[in-house]
């Protein structure tokens, strides 16, 4: 991790250790190119310090989940908890070499085009590294 990366961290959490390293330090790997973490890093910089901090009080929750799921109501999600989380996940997982993959069915109007368009607002969708 360069300093700039360390600084960045840094910046996040006061209490954050300083020496974190990014996925592909830690992995041994040399990536030719931007590795997930620094992009993350690049689109932080101009966040705002209380969407941060709101930021790592989720990450750090022990029923992180249970906050998103929650959320789904303000969102206009009533009744589909389940549904939502499901999505969510799989729509989280989009990142990883073998990306998970959901078929939703139901009868009809029960909100199942609704649910996955609201879930996939939450995403920034970008090409795999």
């Amino acid at each position: 991790m360069n300093s700039q990366e360390k600084q960045a961290v840094a910046d996040q959490d006061p209490k954050e250790d300083k020496t974190q390293q990014s996925p592909a330090d830690t992995a041994g790997v040399t990536p030719s190119e931007k590795t997930v973490f620094e992009l993350s890093q690049e689109e932080l910089k101009g966040m705002p310090v209380e969407v941060k901090r709101e930021a790592m009080r989720l990450l750090n929750s022990s029923d992180l989940l249970g906050e998103i799921i929650e959320d789904a109501a303000d969102l206009g999600i009533a009744g589909e908890p389940v549904l939502f989380a499901t999505i969510y996940l799989v729509a989280t997982s989009r990142m990883l070499d073998k990306p998970l993959a959901v078929i939703v069915l139901g009868s009809s109007s029960s909100e199942k085009t609704f649910v996955v368009e609201v879930v996939l607002k939450l995403f920034v969708l970008r090409k795999r590294a």
